[in-house]
């Protein structure tokens, strides 16, 4: 891969990762050499993801959190930070309403937009951090 777009050693937090769409970008990512963070609100699902992701490297962690839930997601934050002291990467699988990473913090984001068009946003999106 370009060393341009490598995401090798990147801080990757995975939501839904317990999921099929979420589980195969954790794989992708895995196999790209980033530190996963897979997340899904469901303990078994995401065991066992976690325990396959270990095939491809020891550099995967599973927390059990509620994207729709504040402090949920601000234990998350906490937990990613204090084992790796960063969040590079955000994927948004699981939930209805957008989870937004900016300047390193977790935030649920409230929007304007009726639940409809809200849904609609795109699976994630990827912002240039400031270092």
């Amino acid at each position: 891969m370009n060393e341009q777009f490598s995401i090798a050693g990147k801080v990757a937090v995975i939501t839904g990762a317990g999921g099929v769409l979420g589980g195969s970008i954790a794989k992708c990512f895995m196999q790209q050499g980033a530190k996963v963070v897979a997340v899904d609100i469901r303990q078994k699902q995401l065991d066992k993801r976690v325990e396959e992701l270990k095939t491809y490297g020891e550099d995967v962690i599973g927390i059990v959190g509620n994207v729709l839930d504040i402090s949920s997601l601000e234990r998350l934050a906490d937990d990613i930070v204090a084992k790796w002291g960063r969040i590079d990467i955000l994927l948004n699988i699981a939930g209805s309403r957008p989870a937004l990473l900016r300047h390193g913090h977790l935030l649920l984001g409230e929007s304007d937009q009726p639940e409809h068009e809200r849904n609609r946003l795109p699976v994630f999106s990827v912002q240039q951090s400031d270092g």
